[in-house]
């Protein structure tokens, strides 16, 4: 480049530079001399259909809210504001000083989206999810129940983890050179109150999932799945028949971004689903019958109206674990759920077998160079989950202790009553 032409290269970048120009406002400014770019409702209309179900229903609230707009959202707890979630038209000083609004940018260029709209966005999503939780602890409260954490930090972090996402994808297909969500921040998470099921908790949870409910068989087994497995709550929903390895005494789990792993079992666990699903699902359970199906589910619910029996959905868990809460009151103090159980397997395992094991039997994806060398094997993970369940594998020597989880009990209170 000659020396003229740097020159005035310069002196654009330096003029630019006072009247705080952005390269993407200058970038759609020329884009717009030849037609409007491609717009950030037509972009994520595109880019949503590209995400696996789960994902996109985790991101899919962040990111209609950037299309269609929002707010005014104030910060105010008074009675007014946080009986409502669409907007706040209360006029006390604290909403008149602390009101936010997004402008809907379904049909503005991606290149024109500015990091003070997105920031704007995720303090939006944050004070949200405040005032839900505030209405839903004031209904919990009216039927004795403990009050859940309203901060919405977890709302904040959805919304910031689907904004970064959407513009990465924008800058790696070239519709933007600079990348307006790279700079927000997730809010640092709070200390949770949740923990794993102490030793004298085992009996008193395991009573309240078997005496109460429609279908304590169903609960009892899912519930001794997850805690002899430690799995995440789509290993139980996707579990399919295909899965269960009889002979090995293993099952494959699959869960987060679609990742498989081979977990070690009980001989009675394994026992307990195969039997729970053929007397359920019928011949496409049973691998004996010339209608079985490998990729039909293991887990159902009880024929009930003259309808047959239908596959497990995740809506299970939810009434389930809120009849666990409203029976114990611990439970309901540390809002235990499914993801206890694997909370709690994860941490008896880690302290017969250590850290490694623990880390290979919940499935983590996080490895340094130094779990790449010491990493725990298949046998190490079956010898953990013998002495959890005191029952033999056949990877490893029959256990000499006794089981921390009560699989005999369970067995018996899973079966068809």
């Amino acid at each position: 480049m000659n020396a003229p032409r740097s020159r005035v290269l310069d002196s654009v970048i330096d003029l630019l530079d006072a009247h705080g120009i952005t390269m993407d406002e200058l970038q759609s400014r020329l884009a717009g001399r030849g037609g409007v770019g491609v717009t950030l409702g037509e972009f994520l209309d595109d880019e949503l259909a590209k995400l696996t179900f789960n994902t996109r229903r985790t991101y899919a609230t962040s990111l209609q809210r950037l299309a269609d707009g929002a707010g005014p959202h104030c910060e105010c707890d008074c009675a007014q504001c946080s009986d409502t979630t669409d907007g706040c038209d209360c006029e006390c000083r604290k909403c008149r000083t602390s009101k936010v609004l997004l402008e809907p940018l379904r049909d503005v260029p991606l290149t024109s989206v500015t990091f003070r709209q997105l920031e704007a966005a995720v303090i939006i999503a944050r004070r949200v999810a405040h005032k839900r939780g505030t209405q839903e602890n004031r209904r919990r409260a009216a039927r004795g129940r403990a009050a859940k954490a309203v901060h919405g930090k977890g709302a904040a972090e959805t919304a910031v983890n689907a904004y970064r996402w959407l513009f990465l994808r924008a800058r790696l297909v070239g519709h933007i050179h600079s990348d307006p969500a790279v700079d927000l921040k997730i809010p640092r998470r709070s200390d949770t109150r949740r923990r794993a099921l102490a030793p004298n908790e085992f009996e008193p949870f395991f009573d309240a999932v078997a005496g109460g409910g429609d279908d304590p068989e169903l609960d009892t087994l899912l519930c001794w799945f997850h805690a002899e497995t430690g799995a995440r709550r789509e290993g139980g929903v996707g579990l399919t028949c295909g899965t269960l390895h009889d002979e090995r005494q293993m099952i494959r789990l699959s869960e987060k971004f679609e990742l498989e792993r081979d977990q070690p079992v009980s001989a009675e666990l394994i026992s307990a689903l195969r039997a729970h699903a053929i007397e359920r699902g019928g011949p496409r359970c049973d691998p004996t019958s010339p209608s079985y199906d490998l990729e039909s589910p293991v887990f159902w619910y009880r024929a009930r109206g003259g309808q047959p029996c239908r596959p497990l959905t995740g809506r299970r868990y939810d009434t389930l674990f809120q009849r666990v809460q409203a029976t114990l009151p611990w439970a309901d103090q540390v809002a235990f759920t499914a993801h206890g159980l694997r909370h709690t397997a994860g941490t008896l395992v880690e302290r017969l077998a250590g850290t490694q094991v623990a880390r290979r039997f919940l499935g983590h994806a996080d490895r340094t160079v130094t779990d790449t060398y010491t990493d725990a094997s298949e046998a190490e993970v079956a010898a953990a989950v013998a002495r959890l369940t005191g029952r033999p594998h056949p990877l490893v020597p029959a256990p000499g202790a006794p089981s921390v989880i009560p699989t005999q009990q369970l067995e018996e209170r899973s079966g068809p009553t």
